[in-house]
């Protein structure tokens, strides 16, 4: 390992950028703010330069001053607030995305010539961790022509696959700021409601997955009387520290990376990432794995990819969100849908059996459509009462409390 050689300062980095150039940003606080915060230095001698970024923390010159809008084109993941200010510049744009496959798509579309992050100082073994993010860092890094990480001391060392050798990296530029923070937001009485009725649902040993907000964050105030709970998300937020300083979080219940928690970005306080440093308990994972549906196991038929699997768990995903759109538009939501929980099952088409990639041998798909209709109809009532049974002379249960 030969750090020294790779060093640059933040001049020579932007001396590497050309006009038409495809810039990626890390995400959010994993973002290079030395080179982002100069890069409208050089705005005099390129021209149509595209930087690509999700959820910018920074208020950066090259993209709020609209005077560099013929040298730099703004294209964010995340249409944040900076974005929608510097919007009427013309420069700006909204790309859409799914974000687990956001960087595939994009770099289908556009050749990454620079990615620019930060990361953790490099350990004894020649590694640094990227920190904060691998929700698409590790994938765009691997398909640029230049990787460049700035060194900052403030950057968490956190494990998962986020360590890369610092023979893999082309740049690293020296840097001491502060990482950007977002404070918990407060909640409200109606947060705190609906916090309390989505936490109702949540059981000991439940694995969870939280978001930013007042609505996310009164869901984990309203969890303290819980154990055992594990994690696989996202974003790993303050709220899912707290927990897990409580007892409440301890990732010892989940069947995959059974005692850790599983995200693919950090991002809170400082007391959150001081949390994270160094601690084997916190895993930050590729984005195109952690975000998976086949992960998560979100409204996957299992049965097309699986000799074993003959349907998953969850369905109607997509026809709950047909039936909620059109009230909401409408304005029948509150009437209709609000402050209520409503059961998707078989009369909506929620729930049954793939006949496409029917594998079972002693029960036809006739057979299966005439009980499903049943169901449908009532005739045939669905009772969870195990003890209810009639016979279970045909069938071995596997009954866990």
């Amino acid at each position: 390992m030969d750090l020294g050689k790779k060093m640059i300062s933040v001049e020579q980095a932007l001396s590497l950028v050309k006009s038409n150039d495809h810039i990626v940003s890390a995400l959010a606080p994993a973002e290079g703010a030395a080179f982002l915060g100069s890069l409208h230095t050089i705005a005099d001698r390129v021209k149509n330069v595209t930087v690509t970024s999700c959820l910018p923390m920074g208020n950066f010159e090259y993209m709020t001053n609209r005077a560099y809008a013929d040298s730099f084109n703004v294209d964010g993941w995340f249409f944040t607030p900076a974005l929608r200010k510097a919007m009427p510049n013309g420069n700006v744009s909204h790309v859409p995305q799914q974000l687990s496959t956001a960087a595939l798509k994009r770099l289908c579309h556009l050749k990454c010539n620079i990615f620019i992050g930060n990361c953790s100082m490099p350990d004894k073994h020649g590694y640094v961790s990227l920190g904060l993010s691998n929700t698409y860092e590790t994938y765009v890094m691997e398909r640029a022509d230049i990787v460049i990480l700035e060194i900052n001391p403030n950057v968490p060392r956190t494990f998962g696959d986020v360590f890369i050798p610092v023979d893999e990296v082309d740049y690293f530029i020296d840097a001491d700021y502060a990482i950007p923070e977002i404070p918990d937001a407060p909640c409200n009485e109606k947060d705190l409601a609906i916090g309390k009725t989505i936490a109702e649902f949540i059981n000991d040993g439940d694995t969870i997955q939280l978001g930013i907000g007042g609505i996310p964050n009164a869901v984990a105030e309203s969890l303290y009387g819980l154990k055992h709970l594990g994690v696989h998300t996202e974003l790993y937020t303050t709220g899912m520290m707290k927990l897990t300083k409580a007892g409440v979080i301890d990732n010892s219940r989940k069947t995959l990376h059974k005692g850790s928690a599983v995200t693919t970005m950090i991002i809170g306080t400082r007391e959150l990432y001081d949390f994270v440093d160094d601690n084997p308990g916190i895993m930050v994972m590729n984005g195109m794995y952690t975000n998976d549906a086949y992960v998560i196991g979100v409204d996957v038929d299992q049965s097309f990819s699986s000799d074993t699997v003959i349907t998953s768990a969850l369905k109607g995903i997509g026809e709950a969100a047909y039936l909620a759109l059109p009230a909401a538009y409408d304005g029948t939501w509150a009437e209709n849908y609000g402050n209520q929980c409503v059961t998707m099952g078989a009369a909506q088409g929620a729930v049954g059996l793939p006949v496409d990639t029917w594998s079972l041998e002693n029960w036809s798909v006739e057979e299966y459509e005439d009980m499903f209709q049943k169901i449908v109809s009532g005739e045939i009532a669905i009772d969870n009462d195990f003890s209810n049974l009639a016979s279970t002379e045909h069938v071995a249960l596997n009954i866990v409390e």
